[in-house]
């Protein structure tokens, strides 16, 4: 394993943390950045969405943890299905610019509307040109909510979600996230759909995230200046 042991005596919880990590090392830190800068497309908040399920499911899989429930991004607003057990769903609840006011704390104070100039560097590739690094940081308050057809359950998950967070958040820092906190548990809520009640512990989280645009100039590499002195 390249980077730090996983914080758990689990053998099974630990095979999959470093498996993971072993899985990004690559793109963390093994690929220098001007050699890279191609396939830069920044680390954004569909990004960490999808990284999550993908370490949920692979956590589920090999721990048996969260029994019988599904993850399934694509159905973020829905209710889960009849045919459903349990299921974890995520709504964004807010996203904006970041901040750049510091103490301003997310989603206030004066955005950062502009991208930002990140780096210069030569492109290898092209000679003769190099790449413009631009980043645009955004502030996103997202709830993950546990549903169950029985609150035990729902609470119970709810709860082993905020601790895997907890433990194993940086994961998602060192693939790009710039940021991960914890903002609390809402309120629980009860929806009935036919004759199946559902019941869900939502847990809201602040994630900030970025965006990368490249910009390729070309290089003056040369100026010849040619004065021509005319005599009367």
């Amino acid at each position: 394993m390249r980077f730090v042991g996983p914080q758990n005596r689990d053998p099974k919880i630990g095979q999959i943390i470093t498996q993971w990590l072993d899985s990004i090392a690559p793109t963390v830190n093994e690929t220098p950045m001007e050699e890279k800068y191609d396939s830069m497309t920044g680390y954004d908040v569909m990004e960490f969405i999808d990284d999550l399920y993908d370490f949920l499911n692979e956590y589920q899989t090999k721990t048996q943890s969260f029994q019988d429930f599904s993850f399934q991004p694509s159905f973020t607003y829905a209710l889960p299905n009849p045919d459903e057990q349990n299921a974890f769903r995520y709504t964004l609840h807010m996203r904006t610019d970041a901040s750049l006011e510091q103490g301003a704390g997310q989603h206030n104070g004066r955005k950062s509307q502009k991208w930002i100039l990140y780096n210069v560097m030569e492109d290898k590739f092209n000679p003769g040109y190099k790449v413009l690094v631009y980043i645009k940081p955004f502030d996103n308050t997202i709830d993950f909510t546990s549903w169950s057809k029985n609150y035990t359950d729902a609470n119970k998950a709810a709860f082993e979600f905020e601790n895997l967070m907890s433990t194993y958040g940086y994961m998602f820092k060192m693939k790009g996230l710039q940021d991960l906190r914890f903002e609390g548990r809402q309120k629980d809520m009860f929806h009935e759909r036919g004759n199946v009640a559902w019941y869900g512990c939502p847990l809201r989280y602040y994630v900030k995230t970025y965006k990368i645009k490249l910009v390729y100039e070309k290089m003056l590499e040369e100026i010849i200046l040619d004065f021509t002195i005319k005599n009367n």
